[in-house]
């Protein structure tokens, strides 16, 4: 539990670390993906059991795009709105995930019940009514649109994973599809990470070594040991980590932030109570 915990606490601090950087979203994460990609695929290499099937091309094409906008959509709602608006807004994925389990249906499972999934909207909908309220700046819009398109982009990328991730190992399949990122953001975004400092590039290797190699390691170590759905309630409290470091380090925090906070994390946790059941 204290793996997932710390792992959870890793992927919540990534945020912060990238605020502290001077580097625009796309060069942001052009960064991240080079330095935790050759991480990942060490470690899938080793742990890679003979014979396992890649995956095909379009589907690594598909999810490594897919990923590299989630998390550009995500730093520029960090970059317009702060550390709070980017991770509350990008907490709504499970509305998306809602959305994408009525109009795709994972295989012949039935339809989930309505009840469940209208309250979860309704817990989001507050959140988000919260998160919009106060100055009507046309930044904090730009940042909540942008915070909920990587929401929508995470809840595809989880959907196309779940497919994936019967056949290939987690660790393989990220290294590949950062891999994948890294190519598709190297021609636009090469010059804007050329432009980046010494202290840049050591908050890119926290971010790259730290929040997303040893985060994803921590996290899978931790899924031997821990049943699923503990885990999912884990990955729930995301914003709550991010928001609770965020406090405790100086970034500041509306009333109405941490008020939109429990709930956008209920409607996580209650869809995954919804799942779990």
């Amino acid at each position: 539990m204290i793996a997932l915990h710390l792992a959870v606490l890793l992927f919540g601090a990534a945020a912060l670390v990238a605020q502290a950087t001077s580097l625009d979203p796309g060069a942001l994460t052009l960064g991240r993906c080079l330095v935790a990609a050759p991480v990942l695929l060490l470690l899938a290499r080793r742990l890679r059991p003979r014979g396992a099937p890649w995956p095909s091309g379009i589907h690594l094409l598909g999810s490594g795009v897919l990923l590299a906008f989630h998390w550009i959509s995500f730093f520029h709602a960090m970059r317009l709105g702060g550390v709070p608006v980017a991770l509350l807004s990008y907490a709504s994925f499970p509305a998306f995930a809602l959305l994408l389990d009525r109009l795709v249906p994972a295989g012949r499972a039935p339809a989930p019940p309505l009840g469940p999934q209208v309250a979860q909207l309704f817990l989001l909908a507050a959140g988000l009514a919260l998160l919009a309220g106060g100055e009507a700046a046309a930044p904090r819009w730009e940042a909540l649109a942008s915070g909920l398109a990587s929401g929508a982009a995470f809840a595809g990328l989880a959907r196309w994973n779940s497919r994936l991730r019967r056949r290939h190992g987690a660790l393989e399949l990220t290294g590949l599809q950062l891999s994948v990122a890294v190519l598709a953001l190297l021609v636009p975004h090469a010059g804007g990470l050329s432009k980046a400092t010494p202290q840049d590039w050591g908050l890119l290797l926290v971010l790259g070594l730290a929040c997303t190699a040893l985060g994803h390691g921590l996290f899978l170590h931790a899924l031997k040991r821990v049943p699923p759905f503990q885990a999912g309630v884990a990955a729930g409290l995301e914003p709550v980590y991010g928001l609770l470091l965020a406090a405790l380090l100086g970034t500041p925090v509306a009333g109405r932030e941490w008020l939109a906070l429990p709930l956008m994390a209920g409607a996580a946790l209650l869809g995954l109570r919804r799942n779990h059941r």
